[in-house]
C-alpha cells in the first residue's frame, strides 16, 4: 500500500507474499493488467464501486481509504483482460496505450489510482491499521 499521508509525504508498506518467485515472461500490457486486476475487482465488489465524473470512486469495508480509478483505465482493463494470449495482449496493449493518454492529458501522474482518507480517518489511523494487518 502507497500513499500520500497528511503532509504531503509518499509513505509505503509493503509485504511480500509466501513462496519462491519465478521469473515471467511478461511485455508490459500483461504486467499492467495484473498490477490493476486486484483493485479494479476489489472495486466492484464494493457496494460503493460507483462512476462519478469520469471515475470510479469506491470504499473498501474497514479500511480508511476512498479510491478513485479514471473510467477509461477500467475500460481499458476490461478490453485486456478479454484477450485471450499474452502476445496479443501485449501485442494490442489497451491499458498501455489509455495509460500514455492518461498521462499526457497531465490531468494524471502516477499509477493512476487516487485514494484520499475517508471522513475520520487520518494518516495516523491508516498506519495503526496497516500494523493490524501486517502482524497477522
Amino acid at each position: 500500500m502507497a500513499y500520500f499521508d497528511d503532509n504531503d509525504h509518499w509513505a509505503s508498506v509493503l509485504k511480500d507474499p509466501e513462496g519462491a518467485g519465478e521469473e515471467l515472461d511478461l511485455g508490459l500490457e500483461s504486467f499492467l493488467l495484473l498490477y490493476y486486476r486486484n483493485i479494479i475487482e476489489a472495486g466492484r465488489q464494493s457496494q460503493t464501486w460507483e462512476l462519478v465524473n469520469g471515475a470510479y470512486e469506491f470504499l473498501v469495508t474497514d479500511f480508511q481509504l476512498a479510491f478513485q480509478i479514471p473510467e477509461s483505465l477500467v475500460d481499458a482493463y476490461d478490453a485486456s483482460s478479454e484477450i485471450t494470449t499474452t502476445r496479443a495482449r501485449d501485442a494490442e496493449a489497451p491499458i498501455l496505450n489509455t495509460y500514455y493518454e492518461l498521462v499526457e492529458s497531465s490531468v494524471h501522474t502516477g499509477d493512476l489510482i487516487s485514494s484520499t482518507f475517508r471522513e475520520g480517518s487520518s494518516e495516523e489511523s491508516l498506519a495503526t491499521l496497516l500494523e493490524i494487518y501486517n502482524e497477522e
